[in-house]
């Protein structure tokens, strides 16, 4: 995003930067109200810098003995010059036996890798491709699936693309459920170094519970979701779960949402990650570009609402960071 236009909770309009490559006059604002979700404006323009379409296109698959061994592959890969790898995706062995029921495929039910690789010439696909294959053969990786049809490069990706619906069915599929569970979704995100062992100990505390945890991770990135089918009165042991894998997160290093967001879900847990002086700083921006809270009201943050304009809120409780801060910032 280059750029964008909001409307203020006052009704200004503002540009948050001029449309150029290049620019460093005053604060970063387009950020700011990118990460707002909507609490300090409302955008009505957006600028994007757009590239050219790749004419070629490759799919990988591949699976690996255990999770450790495919997250530490793909460490070891991102160390190297990567010019045509855009994708890089992990479904952890549920996942992948969960996929199997419902699109009837027979890929072996082990942590699967899936790569897409894009390029102007194949060669150069191949080349990366045979650079990264050697690598991950170090790690056991095997069954891979190359293919520069489209056809079947859609087919392979097949799996990928079906997780949120097939979660659904996975224990009525298995005969363990009369009818469709709901899916309810986790999104943390840590350091690629930690991946494995986080997604280690939460398949093993939420099988401990009695719920499959069925992973798809965009494994690359460190983000990883996990995709739980539930009954409404299973509800309350799986946000207790949910819970413990955000703590999980946190003290690797990790943030308590990769991509989702904080909206409603969330907010118990920011401060969690951030500590009292960052949540701090966040709702005094809040009350000062929107101090009668008519943006997206109670989204992201707690707040007093009898707090005058610029005035910090109280304290958020059980933060995880107390330093001493004075009031008068």
């Amino acid at each position: 995003v280059i750029s964008l236009t909001v409307v203020t909770p006052s009704g200004e309009v503002v540009k948050t930067r001029q449309k150029v490559r290049k620019a460093s006059t005053g604060y970063e604002v387009t950020q700011l109200y990118i990460g707002a979700e909507g609490t300090l404006g409302v955008v009505t323009e957006v600028c994007i810098r757009v590239h050219m379409l790749q004419r070629c296109r490759a799919g990988v698959l591949c699976h690996f003995p255990e999770i450790k061994k495919a997250a530490e592959a793909v460490v070891s890969m991102l160390k190297m010059s990567r010019g045509t790898l855009v994708r890089c995706e992990l479904l952890n062995a549920k996942m992948i036996e969960c996929t199997n029921k419902e699109y009837k495929t027979s890929l072996p039910c082990a942590p699967t890798l899936f790569l897409e690789f894009q390029s102007n010439d194949f060669k150069g696909i191949q080349d990366e491709w045979r650079q990264i294959k050697i690598l991950f053969e170090k790690f056991g990786a095997g069954g891979v699936k190359y293919s520069e049809d489209a056809k079947e490069f859609g087919n392979l990706w097949s799996a990928r693309r079906g997780c949120y619906f097939s979660t659904m069915k996975y224990r009525k599929n298995l005969k363990q459920q009369t009818k469709l569970d709901k899916n309810y979704i986790t999104d943390v995100c840590v350091p690629v170094s930690r991946l494995a062992q986080c997604i280690a100990e939460t398949e093993d505390d939420f099988g401990s519970i009695g719920f499959p945890c069925l992973i798809c991770a965009h494994i690359a990135d460190g983000n990883f979701h996990c995709m739980i089918p539930y009954q409404q009165h299973e509800k309350k042991r799986l946000k207790q779960a949910e819970q413990r894998l955000i703590e999980r997160a946190v003290k690797a290093g990790g943030a308590v949402s990769g991509e989702h967001g904080v909206g409603i879900g969330k907010k118990p847990h920011i401060c969690l990650e951030h500590g009292q002086a960052h949540i701090g700083l966040q709702k005094r921006i809040k009350h000062a570009l929107d101090p009668m809270l008519i943006m997206n009201p109670h989204k992201i943050l707690d707040l007093d609402t009898n707090a005058p304009s610029g005035a910090p809120p109280p304290a958020a409780p059980n933060a995880r960071h107390q330093p001493a801060v004075s009031s008068k910032l």
